[in-house]
């Protein structure tokens, strides 16, 4: 009789146990669906602001639960890959301006709902030239390197050469220098360019973005340089169009390529 007893006694401490796991487990799992449909039930904010290459065609800028978003698709900071975020109350003009530090628009894009002063002041051309001047590489080509056909196969991405614009203050030669010229140059490259000629010319590895844009990487030894990249149409053919550059941890991107 006593061993009955005893092990009557320790099946209902484990049965007692196993219902308190359950319990906390459905009360976490109760919470987390409360915070998801709170997230779901949030209305956009709406900023004013719309985005597109034409008024007409331009999609929307709203803010939902301090992400912003383009369409139905969250802005992507260029640099760190992370969604673009502003605190509670901001401005239409805040909105614009962490669009625009972020690099999230590309070179045909324009932010619609600002008025003329506020465009030209935030996005003022660059003293070095026109933002769509190409910049040419260090050995006097415009061609820094090439996603080829073959890559291009395996991505099921279009071809195209990778280039380099003068472009503002959010893309291209003006952003790379102004925000990362002090890390080429700890790395041991003299000049923007000559860190996107390196990275061009030797890259191991490129990881696809949403839509025409991918991150070409040369990784070695645990870290990593980075070049941001979108197809662009020309008449004289298409090209990938250098948007920012740096380094970067290695492991940091997922969806491989090539």
């Amino acid at each position: 009789m006593p061993p009955e007893n005893g092990t009557s006694l320790a099946g209902a401490q484990i049965t007692a146990r196993q219902a308190q796991q359950a319990g906390a487990k459905a009360r976490q799992q109760a919470k987390q669906a409360q915070r998801q449909a709170e997230r779901a039930q949030a209305a956009p904010e709406e900023t004013g602001l719309r985005v597109g290459v034409a008024p007409g065609s331009a999609d929307p800028v709203t803010v939902r639960d301090g992400v912003v978003h383009i369409g139905e698709y969250e802005a992507v900071n260029y640099d760190s890959g992370e969604p673009v975020t502003v605190p509670k109350g901001s401005t239409r003009a805040d909105v614009a301006r962490a669009l625009k530090d972020a690099g999230v628009l590309s070179s045909r894009q324009k932010m619609f709902g600002l008025s003329e002063k506020a465009q030209e002041v935030m996005f003022s051309r660059s003293a070095g030239g026109q933002p769509t001047d190409f910049v040419p590489n260090p050995d006097g080509g415009l061609d820094y390197g090439e996603i080829t056909p073959e890559m291009g196969r395996a991505m099921r991405r279009q071809a195209g050469k990778i280039r380099l614009r003068q472009g503002n203050e959010a893309w291209g030669l003006t952003h790379i220098r102004n925000r990362h010229l002090d890390q080429f140059q700890r790395l041991g490259f003299d000049s923007a360019e000559a860190f996107v000629a390196s990275v061009a010319a030797n890259f191991t590895a490129i990881y696809q973005r949403p839509g025409s844009a991918l991150d070409v990487v040369f990784a070695q030894s645990g870290t990593g340089q980075r070049l941001a990249v979108q197809l662009e149409p020309s008449v004289d053919g298409d090209f990938y169009d250098v948007k920012t550059a740096s380094p970067v941890r290695a492991d940091q991107f997922k969806r491989l390529g090539w």
